[in-house]
């Protein structure tokens, strides 16, 4: 293409939200009084893992069914989260396609045993995975699962990936 790499030779690239950053994502309700308490926060986090259009997903469901000074909560993030997961399947199907072969099966992995060891994989698969926030480390030497929608979505796809990616999916099966 007569336009490849003309407008800006340096990419930039977006990762997951991190914890610093709820403050500015839930603005807007700030704006209309309404309190997201700590539960609806940890939840918001648990579902998305910070990955910025889930998390903009999410909290567009609670805005559109919160009402001024109103309190969310746990059950209003899970409500929202799961309303997502129906009505943003293809974006969840994009997110999914995006990712290289290696790094979905990490994904169903660590959508089946919720935590997987960090043995074995290169470095860069354990970054892309946190970078855009499906794992998050779990603490010596392993990563656990940080986006419950992803994980959900793995634990479906997961079975239709190649039974020979699964056999070879580390450094150490081959």
């Amino acid at each position: 293409s007569p336009f490849w790499n003309i407008f800006h030779p340096t990419p930039v690239r977006f990762g997951a939200f991190q914890s610093g950053d709820s403050a500015d994502v839930l603005q807007p309700f700030a704006a209309r009084k309404v309190t997201v308490d700590e539960s609806a926060r940890k939840e918001l986090n648990n579902w998305t893992g910070g990955i910025p259009v889930l998390v903009m997903a999410v909290c567009e469901r609670l805005f559109a069914g919160c009402s001024d000074g109103q309190t969310l909560s746990k059950t209003d993030a899970d409500a929202a989260a799961e309303q997502v997961m129906e009505d943003y399947r293809e974006h969840i199907e994009t997110l999914w396609n995006d990712l290289p072969t290696l790094a979905r099966l990490d994904v169903v992995e660590l959508a089946s045993s919720r935590e997987m060891s960090r043995a074995g994989l290169l470095t860069e698969r354990i970054e892309l995975l946190a970078q855009r926030g499906f794992a998050a480390e779990a603490g010596g030497n392993k990563l656990r699962s940080n986006c419950r929608i992803m994980e959900r979505h793995a634990a479906q796809r997961g079975q239709s990936l190649p039974e020979v990616q699964k056999l070879f999916s580390t450094l150490n099966d081959y």
